[in-house]
């Protein structure tokens, strides 16, 4: 998760610089938005997908926890 917000970071700086200059043969911006840049939310899904595939007792974990607190 710490190198998704600092991937997160360094898309986002990387993404006003190219803003800044990157234009199509009409002048327009290449990326009007930053989404389009760099989606966020998808990479921190994907992140949750592999997390949950590589811990086989991840629901226990859930519901002992919730047992306890």
């Amino acid at each position: 998760m710490k190198q998704e917000e600092k991937d997160y970071r360094n898309h986002l700086q990387a993404f006003l610089n190219f803003k800044a200059k990157a234009r199509k043969k009409s002048g327009r911006p290449v990326f009007t938005i930053f989404k389009k840049f760099y989606d966020h939310e998808a990479n921190l899904r994907e992140i949750m997908k592999e997390e949950n595939k590589t811990d086989r007792f991840a629901r226990v974990k859930q519901l002992l926890k919730r047992e306890e607190g």
